[in-house]
C-alpha cells in the first residue's frame, strides 16, 4: 500500500506536466492562427488594391484607401520588408495617379511614365504571393498519439538496415 501512495504522487505530476504541455501547444496554435488571420486581412486589402487598379486601369480613392489601410495594419503584423514593399506600392499609385489623364495634358513621356508605374503595381500579382508566403504558412503539424509516435520512430529505427539475418 505504501509503494502504491508514493507512485501516486509523480504519476500526478507528470500526468500535470502532460496537460500544461498540451494547453500551452493549444493556446500556441490559437495565436498562430489570429495572427495568421490578421496577416490574411491585410493581404486581401492589398489583393483588392491592385485589382481596382488594374481592372480600371487607373488610381481610384478606394484602391488607395484599401492600400493605406493595408499598410497601416501591416505595421503589426509583417516584418519591415513588407512594410516597405507596401510603401514603394503606394508611392508608385501616388505617382501614377498624379499622372492620370485626368489630371491635365499628358505628352508621350508622362504616358509611357504612368504605363510603367501600372505595370509595376499589376507585377503585384506575379511578386507579392513569393514576399507574402514566409508570413502566411501554417505548417504546423498535427499533434501524434502516442501510438502514432511510435510507430513513426520504429519506422525510422527500421530504416536504418536493422534487417533480419539470414540463415
Amino acid at each position: 500500500m505504501q509503494t502504491l501512495a508514493a507512485l501516486l504522487t509523480p504519476t500526478i505530476a507528470v500526468a500535470a506536466a502532460v496537460i500544461g504541455y498540451l494547453q500551452w501547444r493549444t493556446a500556441h496554435q490559437r495565436v498562430m492562427l489570429d495572427l495568421f488571420d490578421r496577416r490574411m486581412t491585410v493581404y486581401e486589402k492589398l489583393r483588392r488594391s491592385m485589382s481596382l487598379i488594374n481592372t480600371s486601369g487607373k488610381v481610384s480613392d478606394e484602391s488607395n484607401r484599401l492600400l493605406l489601410e493595408a499598410e497601416g495594419e501591416a505595421a503589426f503584423v509583417f516584418g519591415q520588408d513588407i512594410q516597405e514593399y507596401l510603401r514603394e506600392l503606394w508611392v508608385i499609385c501616388v505617382q501614377a495617379g498624379t499622372l492620370a489623364p485626368d489630371n491635365g495634358y499628358q505628352g508621350d513621356e508622362q504616358s509611357a511614365r504612368r504605363l510603367k508605374l501600372l505595370r509595376t503595381v499589376s507585377d503585384f500579382y506575379n511578386k507579392g504571393p513569393d514576399r507574402f508566403a514566409p508570413y502566411m504558412r501554417m505548417d504546423q503539424k498535427r499533434l501524434q498519439t502516442p501510438i502514432e509516435y511510435l510507430l513513426e520512430r520504429n519506422k525510422i529505427r527500421k530504416s536504418y538496415g536493422d534487417h533480419p539475418q539470414q540463415r
